[in-house]
């Protein structure tokens, strides 16, 4: 049973039309589907009237068929689709195409920043087939923006919304109870009756005016993204500042020598790089120097390095990788370094000490 007196820690997003602006992503597909499928479509079908029967076939597929294939049969059985065209060909073209034609919505980054700033430890669980759903957030660049993220595999079948499974997974990867958790989504089954009976609290994206009279209300209901900053408190602890939610400290040891003059080079260009982890920047990174220290490498001494980077959260290896390649030029550049002489470990943690208590 969800306590509805537990504050909001954490909120999770549905990914399609939740994130991103589904009719507008037809928009963009419609005439590069026209020009793939021309031989196969009715004769003289104007661009507007394909464009609507994609977006009906689509509406339908995602609320009553929940997947793609639906969405061919619906497209073959109206007549918009030849039935000489098959349900791998079709599916080729929206593995291609879909991904690089998706159109967030004006909000929906500015509002992902927003909860990384407030704390609120944004992440995503969506049904969808694998690749595909990967393809998709990989063109949104949603990755570094998000704590976790949870694909619930169509071609495997179990565990998929509304199942309570892949909700009690966030739960635990976020270290909370699924109370202290807002799940937000447009689905009326999958995202706002399976989040509620896996004990989270909801809010209903009313895009597509679907709700399922049978169903019980969402704790919210928004007409976009922008409004659940108007309608969650955040704590006091929560809203320290923009970098406070990940606390960035990093550490520098090398058998060469450090003057503090290579030591402030050193500090600025880290303050630099570390903005490559979303929404940190130079105000709360910590940076710490060890010149001289007694170290070999395959035996062997020589110039060597050893940087740890630790935060307060949890990382995206995405972005790990970025700024594994970006410190590797900088102390490359300033220390003459190879960069096979260069170690970088990570340290996240879910405890951080700040201002006289763990945060």
């Amino acid at each position: 049973m969800r306590n509805t007196n537990e504050t909001i820690k954490a909120v999770a997003f549905d990914l399609d039309h939740t994130l991103y602006d589904r009719n507008s992503t037809w928009s963009r597909l419609a005439p590069q589907f026209a020009q793939d499928f021309c031989l196969f479509l009715p004769g003289g079908m104007e661009s507007a009237a394909l464009l609507a029967a994609l977006r009906r076939a689509d509406y339908r597929a995602t609320y009553e068929e929940t997947s793609w294939t639906g969405m061919h049969r619906l497209l073959v059985g109206d007549g918009i689709l030849s039935g000489a065209v098959s349900c791998a060909s079709f599916r080729q073209f929206i593995d291609r195409w879909f991904p690089p034609s998706i159109v967030p919505y004006p909000d929906t980054f500015s509002v992902l920043g927003w909860c990384r700033k407030a704390g609120l430890r944004p992440s995503v669980i969506t049904n969808g087939h694998r690749e595909l759903q990967e393809r998709k957030i990989a063109a949104m660049g949603l990755r570094p923006w998000l704590d976790h993220c949870i694909i619930c595999d169509l071609d495997v079948g179990s565990g998929c919304k509304p199942a309570p499974d892949a909700f009690l997974q966030l739960a635990r990867m976020l270290n909370l109870s699924p109370g202290e958790i807002l799940y937000v989504g447009d689905n009326p089954v999958n995202d706002i009756q399976g989040a509620r009976g896996a004990g989270m609290r909801t809010a209903w994206l009313n895009v597509m005016d679907n709700w399922q009279p049978e169903i019980r209300r969402a704790d919210y209901e928004i007409s976009c993204l922008s409004q659940l900053k108007e309608m969650i408190p955040v704590p006091t602890t929560q809203t320290m500042d923009e970098g406070g939610s990940f606390m960035p400290c990093i550490k520098l040891f090398t058998n060469l020598a450090l003057p503090r003059e290579r030591q402030e080079r050193l500090k600025a260009r880290f303050g630099q790089a570390i903005e490559l982890i979303p929404r940190k920047t130079e105000k709360w990174l910590m940076c710490i120097f060890h010149g001289g220290c007694g170290m070999w490498f395959q035996g062997e001494p020589g110039n060597l390095a050893f940087v740890e980077i630790g935060m307060f959260g949890s990382l995206d290896r995405q972005c790990c990788d970025a700024l594994t390649a970006e410190m590797m030029s900088i102390i490359g550049n300033e220390l003459d370094m190879a960069p096979d002489h260069i170690y970088i470990q990570y340290q996240p943690t879910d405890c951080w000490g700040w201002n006289g208590k763990n945060l």
